[in-house]
């Protein structure tokens, strides 16, 4: 189950405050979905970080679960492991100029993580660039 949707319009700080549940797998999800808007190039989903930590406020480590095609590929490197991989270097989809395959505004970007451990979630921070 997602324990948490986040759509990209501007800077986000997202924090849950409580969670209970049994699950099989956590997973954080977050999209900038095509009904947002493409005019002046803002469909975009750049993430410089993404972070996830428990009630005591222990940073739980995440993996890659999957991502919308352009957004899998990246640009020059920038996939969605950049999110989770502890530095400031920020994720970008693919785009027309790195690769006649990709067409702007032509899908919903999206990036999906898992918890590799089961816990209690405390806070979940995520950084974009503006």
């Amino acid at each position: 189950k997602r324990l948490a949707e986040a759509t990209s319009l501007d800077a986000m700080d997202v924090e849950a405050t409580s969670f209970q549940g049994s699950f099989d797998q956590i997973s954080i999800r977050l999209t900038r979905p095509l009904s947002a808007g493409t005019e002046n190039d803002m469909h975009h989903l750049h993430i410089k970080s993404l972070a996830v930590y428990d009630i005591k406020g222990d940073k739980i480590d995440l993996e890659l679960l999957d991502a919308s095609p352009a957004v899998k590929e990246g640009d020059n490197g920038r996939t969605p492991h950049r999110a989770i991989d502890g530095t400031t270097s920020t994720t970008h989809n693919a785009f027309g100029t790195t690769s006649s395959k990709w067409v702007y505004g032509s899908e919903d970007h999206w990036m999906e993580f898992g918890l590799l451990r089961r816990t209690r979630i405390g806070r979940i921070t995520i950084q974009n660039t503006a």
